[in-house]
């Protein structure tokens, strides 16, 4: 048996808001859902990859958020701890998310072959960026 990853899912507070933080880095909507407790978002780029965003409305949103955003980044914790988006310029891509969102140093990789650093989204997923060396 052989797979790849299809998608990542996360659920978000404010569909735009979550939208338009992803669409800085080449996501774009390539399907959409609606009903009367659901909107879901499948937002993916040109070289494939996707990322599907879930907002609950009124009255069915019990997500709370997964991590303290303060914390960037807290990696120790079990399970899936951040998802990592590639750039082309790591520095442009770090200056511009600075200017709204907490963000750490760049570094070099401890395995080597990239840099990265790491901020959040929106809902205080944690996002590293990597850029290869």
């Amino acid at each position: 048996m052989s797979g790849c990853l299809h998608h990542i899912s996360l659920t978000c507070r404010d569909l735009d808001e979550s939208q338009r933080f992803y669409a800085q880095f080449g996501y774009t909507t390539h399907k959409s859902y609606t009903d009367e407790q659901v909107s879901i978002v499948m937002m993916t780029t040109e070289a494939g990859s996707a990322i599907e965003l879930f907002c609950f409305t009124a009255g069915q949103h019990t997500a709370s958020l997964l991590s303290d955003i303060k914390s960037v980044p807290n990696i120790q914790t079990i399970g899936i701890t951040h998802i990592a988006i590639q750039v082309d310029d790591i520095a442009a891509t770090r200056q511009q998310l600075a200017q709204f969102t907490p963000c750490t140093e760049i570094k070099p990789a401890r395995m080597g072959g990239f840099v990265y650093f790491f901020t959040h989204d929106p809902d205080g997923n944690q996002i590293e960026i990597i850029m290869e060396n």
